[in-house]
């Protein structure tokens, strides 16, 4: 497992995860130490992300925005691939997912543990994911929007 080179503490690790490339499809698995999860663009639910499905693909979607079920396939036109994530020790990370094409995320959550699993499926060939740790959620959010 990796370590935060601000605090030392672990943080994302693909350890006994997928990671499936092909020409059509590719799937990774990332395990996170904190069940502290946010994000994953326009969605009508809670900010926090609970275990469940979370489908993203362009679309217009002309009717109002559905309930997130949990299930996938509920997300708004605006299209923002992003987890932001807080550590037990209080500083944050982010998972920016910079692909086009449709994108699925599962999010398992361990009671047990402190962990999440979070595999992600595209419908393509490529992974381009990047990675932002800061002291504070301002520091991550700026620094992805400075990428995007």
């Amino acid at each position: 497992m990796g370590k935060n080179a601000l605090t030392g503490d672990p943080t994302i690790n693909t350890l006994n995860r997928k990671l499936l490339i092909s020409s059509k499809y590719s799937e990774m698995g990332l395990i996170v130490p904190t069940r502290r999860l946010f994000g994953l663009g326009q969605r009508n639910g809670k900010f926090k992300l609970d275990s469940g499905s979370y489908t993203m693909l362009a679309r217009g979607r002309k009717e109002y925005l559905p309930a997130e079920d949990y299930l996938g396939g509920k997300q708004g036109n605006h299209i923002h691939p992003f987890i932001l994530g807080q550590t037990g020790d209080k500083s944050f990370f982010g998972i920016f997912f910079a692909n086009t094409g449709v994108q699925h995320f599962e999010i398992i959550h361990f009671t047990k543990f402190n962990n999440t699993v979070i595999n992600y499926i595209h419908l393509g060939p490529n992974i381009e994911i990047y990675f932002i740790f800061g002291k504070t959620a301002p520091e991550v959010v700026a620094h992805y929007h400075k990428m995007i």
